[in-house]
């Protein structure tokens, strides 16, 4: 063993050594990815990951590919790097659905490469994102196949679609898409009620776009059976339009303030909004038809408008703070009721009304 040299006044010492940090570069993300009994599980870490699901129609193939989140570094599928032709992730026999866990991390979610048209889905799909500020990203608008870009690609499912966000300040986008059974959409799932930390998410049905050298158009969303939308206690918004929910609608929204608008929908049967809570919610229904609308809102100041619609009932309840309702050019069919709550709310009856059986109780501020 080499001995410490003596420092001239006789006392020993030791040299200095250069102690090696610890790597501080961001971790890339590595998913996993297999078909188990005719389900495609797609499997994320706990970093940032980037994930890009694509169809091949001509093969009936899928390809998980990895992407690179904002911020972070290029995700691997099953410890490769997919950008590298060889080493393409392609699974066969997916004849059952998709199920995706992404686990913790600002993960993003893409249904479709970039020049695909299609993706379809004989089973169902399963979307758990854990916790993280996630984006999710299903269906696309845009050009015809050999167009610029975008290209359109449209989003099939052939039963179920349930969507779990979980914590964070998630934006799921959904747009030309057609679901065969039910659609659930889970936001800050993995908490209980809390706004002091539960997520300001943002659901989105973005369905509407102008082709090169036309006019704009719709690229709806279609749901065989029930619409299911629950909202977490953060300071969400719910944009929706062109949905065509065929066996009915529910959106319920807890804790913080709300800003819902959907436009130009068809609701089969009930379109139910649940508010409680928050402060300033903004609540719009704008050429919507539905068999029934009923929109309760919690103790906090709201703005409720209806306009350009058609129901067979229509059931607007206000709870506490003044509240300011606003219909116009809205026919109801039946008969409904109108509850301006304990604190008096503003009615305002626009132009071209035809409320046939609306009784309005408690009594309106002027």
């Amino acid at each position: 063993m080499r001995q410490a040299r003596k420092h001239p006044s006789g006392r020993g010492f030791q040299r200095l050594a250069m102690e090696k940090l610890e790597d501080r570069s961001l971790m890339a993300g590595n998913v996993t990815a297999v078909v188990t009994n005719g389900v495609l599980v797609v499997t994320g870490d706990t970093a940032d990951n980037g994930i890009t699901i694509d169809y091949n129609q001509t093969t009936d193939a899928y390809s998980v590919i990895g992407t690179t989140p904002t911020g972070s570094t290029a995700t691997t599928i099953n410890g490769l790097d997919t950008s590298v032709p060889a080493n393409a992730q392609i699974f066969n026999n997916v004849t059952k659905g998709i199920r995706v866990i992404a686990n913790n991390g600002n993960d993003l979610l893409v249904f479709g490469a970039a020049t695909s048209t299609s993706f379809v889905v004989d089973g169902f799909v399963d979307i758990q994102m854990g916790n993280g500020n996630d984006t999710v990203t299903i269906g696309r608008n845009g050009n015809a196949a050999g167009g610029a870009a975008p290209i359109a690609n449209e989003f099939e499912v052939g039963t179920t679609m349930a969507i779990k966000l979980g914590s964070g300040n998630d934006t799921l986008d959904i747009t030309n898409a057609s679901i065969a059974r039910d659609l659930t959409i889970h936001a800050d799932v993995n908490n209980p009620l809390n706004t002091a930390t539960d997520g300001n998410d943002t659901v989105r049905f973005p369905t509407t776009f102008t082709p090169s050298g036309g006019e704009l158009t719709a690229f709806p969303v279609t749901v065989g059976k029930k619409t299911t939308v629950l909202l977490g206690g953060g300071a969400d918004t719910f944009n929706g339009a062109n949905l065509r929910a065929r066996g009915g609608m529910f959106v319920q929204d807890l804790g913080a303030n709300l800003n819902f608008d959907l436009v130009d929908t068809v609701v089969g049967g009930e379109l139910k909004l649940q508010k409680t809570g928050g402060s300033a919610n903004d609540i719009l229904i704008d050429n919507v038809q539905a068999g029934t609308l009923r929109i309760s809102t919690g103790n906090a100041v709201d703005t409720i408008a209806v306009r350009d619609s058609i129901f067979e009932r229509m059931y607007i309840e206000s709870g506490g703070g003044v509240d300011r309702i606003t219909i116009g050019n809205t026919r109801v069919r039946k008969l409904g009721l109108i509850d301006g709550g304990r604190e008096k709310a503003r009615l305002i009856q626009e132009g071209g009304n035809t409320l046939r059986g609306v009784v309005k109780i408690k009594t309106f501020t002027n």
